[in-house]
């Protein structure tokens, strides 16, 4: 859940996770481009997928985990 102490404007995390999303760029790219850790805006992705009901990155590239690994994500979440 984004915070309320951002460096970053909430309009400009959601358009860097829409270029992501919709495959218009690249994480890392975007994250070249603007100086921010990849990580950070990977989570953007995250976030704004989960916000928007969308799937997730494995679920839209149809990437599948052993069960073993779907149980250790699990966990964190």
């Amino acid at each position: 859940m984004p915070s309320n102490n951002c460096k970053y404007p909430q309009e400009m995390r959601n358009q860097t996770a829409r270029l992501i999303v919709e495959g218009s760029k690249t994480a890392t790219g975007l994250s070249e481009e603007l100086g921010i850790d990849k990580n950070t805006v990977c989570r953007w992705a995250r976030d704004y997928r989960r916000e928007n009901k969308l799937p997730s990155y494995y679920e839209a590239n149809g990437i599948k985990f052993h069960p073993t690994v779907l149980c250790l994500l699990s966990k964190d979440e």
